[in-house]
C-alpha cells in the first residue's frame, strides 16, 4: 500500500543531509576552539585568585602568631627532640586550614596552591625525587615555601644558637613591603644556607616559577608587611634597589645579614 503524500513529506522532513551534518559538526569545532582557550583562561585566573587568598589567610595566621610571640617573626621550624615546622605552629590557630582532607595522620601541613595540582607528582630537589602530595608532610611536599629570612630556632639547646637559629622580631625586617615572607614553592621552607633562587627546572626545587604561567614566569608571594603579589622571575645577581636581587627579596636588610 502507497503513503499518502502528506506522511512522506513529513518523514522526509526529519531527517538531515550529510552535507548539513558536517556543516553542524563544523560549526560545534570553531565555536569549541575559540571558547575553550577562553575557558581554560578564566579557570587558570579563578586558580590563581584561589593561591592569593591562600597567601593572605597565611599572612592572618602569621599576624596571630606574632601577635602572640612578642612580635616575632614565625620561625620556618622549631627543633626540639623532633623537628616541628611553621604548618604545625599555625594549626593552632585553624587546624581545618592546615590539615589537609583525606590526611590520615592528621599532622598539618601547608595548604595547597590549586594551580599545583596540575604539576609533576614527582619533584626534584635536593639531589633527589620525591612525592609533592604524598602522606609524610616533612620537609617536602608542600606548595607554599617559607623564606630563609624566617630560619630556624634551636628551643633544645638554646645557647649554641647563631644568627639563623634564633627567633627574629618584625621589626628587624628592613623594607618588609618587598620582603618574601611565604611563596610558591616545593618545599616546606627554604634552608638559611642555601642561596638558589632563581634555579628552573630540573633543578627548580624552592620557587615555582612555572606553576601559573609557564611562559612569564612568575609566584604569587606574601610580603613582611602583608601584602600579597606577583614576583617576576629575575636573576638572582642582577641590581635591583641600590642591592641584588637576591638580598633585595631574601635578606632582613636590603644589604645582607
Amino acid at each position: 500500500m502507497s503513503q499518502t503524500p502528506g506522511k512522506e513529506k513529513f518523514r522526509d522532513a526529519r531527517h538531515f543531509s550529510l552535507i548539513e551534518l558536517l556543516v553542524v559538526i563544523a560549526i560545534v569545532a570553531i565555536l569549541m576552539a575559540i571558547l575553550l582557550p577562553a575557558l581554560n583562561k578564566a579557570k587558570a585566573l579563578a586558580r590563581n585568585i584561589a593561591c592569593v587568598n591562600l597567601l593572605k589567610q597565611c599572612g592572618n595566621y602569621f599576624t596571630f602568631y606574632s601577635n602572640d610571640n612578642d612580635n616575632s617573626v614565625v620561625p620556618a621550624r622549631l627543633i626540639y627532640d623532633e623537628y616541628v615546622n611553621w604548618p604545625h605552629l599555625m594549626a593552632e590557630y585553624d587546624k581545618s586550614f592546615f590539615i589537609r582532607k583525606g590526611n590520615t595522620s592528621k599532622a598539618p601541613a601547608s595548604p595547597i596552591c590549586p594551580s599545583s595540582y596540575a604539576e609533576n607528582l614527582q619533584v626534584y630537589s635536593g639531589g633527589g625525587t620525591f612525592d609533592l602530595w604524598n602522606g609524610s608532610f616533612g620537609y617536602y611536599g608542600s606548595s607554599y615555601t617559607m623564606s630563609n629570612i624566617c630560619g630556624y630556632v634551636n628551643v633544645k639547646n638554646p645557647a649554641s644558637q647563631n644568627a639563623q637559629f634564633k627567633y627574629k622580631k618584625l621589626n628587624q625586617v628592613k623594607s618588609p613591603g618587598h620582603k618574601l615572607y611565604l611563596f610558591d614553592g616545593y618545599c616546606v621552607f627554604m634552608h638559611p644556607n642555601v642561596t638558589r633562587f632563581s634555579a628552573l627546572p630540573p633543578d627548580e626545587s624552592f620557587l615555582a616559577w612555572r606553576r601559573h604561567d609557564p611562559v612569564r614566569l612568575s609566584v604569587n608571594a606574601l610580603f613582611f608587611a602583608g601584602n600579597v603579589g606577583k614576583l617576576k622571575y629575575e636573576n638572582p645577581n642582577s641590581s635591583k634597589g641600590g642591592t641584588t636581587v637576591y638580598h633585595y627579596y631574601l635578606n632582613l636588610t636590603d644589604e645582607g645579614i
